[in-house]
């Protein structure tokens, strides 16, 4: 059982999340998902699937409804942009999957 907040998340929220949405992206199983979709149906659309369900699950993992996180997350180069240490981890999750797909 976990704490379900409905709260925007923080600064100290997103250093903390945006590490583990590169790591769930880079895990071996969210890899060997990829790989066996590209073999039946290799689209963006597809391979997004994926990575936002190894996503999602990091963001309820930390107690955020995924789709109120990813809601947030669209905001977080606009709201943090003068951060470097959030600017820096947003980075390098988008280059993370960017590269994925």
């Amino acid at each position: 059982f976990f704490f379900v907040c409905s709260s925007k998340m923080d600064r100290a929220t997103w250093l903390k999340v945006l590490p583990e949405l590169t790591d769930a992206l880079l895990k071996p199983e969210v890899r060997e998902q990829m790989m066996e979709q590209c073999k039946t149906d290799g689209s963006t659309d597809a391979l997004m699937r994926i990575t936002e369900a190894a996503q999602g699950r990091v963001f309820e993992a930390n107690g955020f409804p995924a789709q109120q996180a990813f809601a947030q997350l669209k905001t977080v180069g606009k709201v943090y942009r003068q951060d470097q240490d959030v600017m820096k981890e947003l980075v390098r999750m988008a280059d993370t999957e960017e590269k994925l797909l």
